[in-house]
């Protein structure tokens, strides 16, 4: 099978892209190792500058059904000192602040937007090679209950899997043992909070930050 464009990666980046491709008119394949919906580690806030690529994507008035509500303000908090600023506004899509959303719910949005775009989901399937042959790449890719790897060839690839992604292909990092430096990271949902549903407030402690924000549901 050979596509304009393979994007490698369903998040956020790729679905957006490969949305954007499909509408120029360019054929367009993408490969997702997940099953959605599914929820990831990540702050989930978008800001008031993404509006008008929801926008432009006929999705923004969904977003902001779905999403929690605006945030004005941003805190950063050390101890007991705390200093309090204005987000920025966007007064291109209306004077409207940036808002949360869960991944789950994101995520599915724009690959779904894309599915009907005419992009070519293939999902879950994970890139298992990447090789270029002459003028074009061929991308080897293989799912839990497949029989068998699916082929795919491109004219160009586009890696959306994530900077921090390790694997095989050439555009990921290789896998590293663990060090006791290494970068963690968790998130939590909580209910019935006494957070000001406007801020957004930053925890700086020794060694990381924590942020909090109120999101969907």
């Amino acid at each position: 099978m050979m596509y304009n464009a393979l994007i490698i990666g369903g998040g956020p980046a790729g679905a957006t892209v490969a949305w954007l491709l499909a509408r120029a008119g360019w054929s367009v394949a993408l490969l997702e190792k997940s099953t959605f919906p599914r929820r990831k580690v990540c702050g989930e806030f978008i800001s008031a500058t993404t509006l008008p690529l929801l926008r432009a994507l006929d999705i923004e008035a969904t977003f902001l059904e779905m999403a929690g509500p605006p945030v004005r303000n941003v805190g950063v908090y050390a101890g007991k000192h705390m200093l309090v600023a204005p987000m920025p506004v966007n007064y291109d899509t209306g004077k409207r602040w940036g808002r949360a959303l869960g991944r789950e719910y994101l995520d599915t949005l724009l690959l779904d937007g894309a599915r009907q775009a005419g992009v070519d989901v293939k999902q879950p399937y994970a890139a298992t090679r990447l090789v270029r042959e002459n003028k074009e790449f061929i991308c080897y890719a293989s799912a839990p209950n497949a029989i068998k790897d699916i082929e795919l060839r491109a004219r160009i690839v586009i890696a959306a899997h994530g900077s921090w992604e390790p694997g095989l292909l050439p555009t990921q990092i290789p896998k590293q043992s663990l060090k006791p430096t290494d970068l963690f990271a968790l998130k939590a949902h909580f209910v019935r909070v006494d957070l000001p549903a406007g801020v957004m407030p930053l925890l700086a402690f020794p060694g990381g930050y924590g942020g909090m924000v109120h999101t969907d549901h």
